[in-house]
């Protein structure tokens, strides 16, 4: 993959692997997850979702290590709002308050070199 970047993308170095876009409803269940293991890998994450309030949910959330029963942080959803963290730590989706008809958007892509 590197290869065809550098020939066809003029750079080596950094290259997208996994592209997606993401829509969670408030009925949706997501999980805790890692993107990759032990890899030399990131994910950039991009809110996409117009109109949302922080009272909507709909964030990413970020847990310590190994223990999903701390969250170290929460990045709240707000259009345009980009996230860039390594593969490894656990995160997941929040999906959007239970009173919207709103889904939640995200744009991800995932990097490795």
């Amino acid at each position: 993959s590197s290869g065809i970047n550098a020939e066809y993308g003029g750079h080596e170095g950094w290259y997208p692997y996994d592209i997606s876009c993401n829509l969670n409803r408030a009925w949706d269940h997501t999980r805790i997850h890692k993107d990759c293991f032990g890899k030399d890998e990131y994910t950039f994450l991009i809110f996409l979702t117009p109109d949302y309030q922080p009272g909507d949910l709909g964030g990413t959330v970020f847990y310590q290590h190994e223990d999903v029963s701390e969250i170290v942080t929460l990045v709240q959803n707000r259009f345009g709002r980009v996230a860039l963290f390594h593969c490894e730590i656990k995160h997941a989706a929040r999906p959007p308050h239970s009173s919207l008809s709103l889904a939640r958007y995200t744009f991800v892509v995932k990097v490795a070199r």
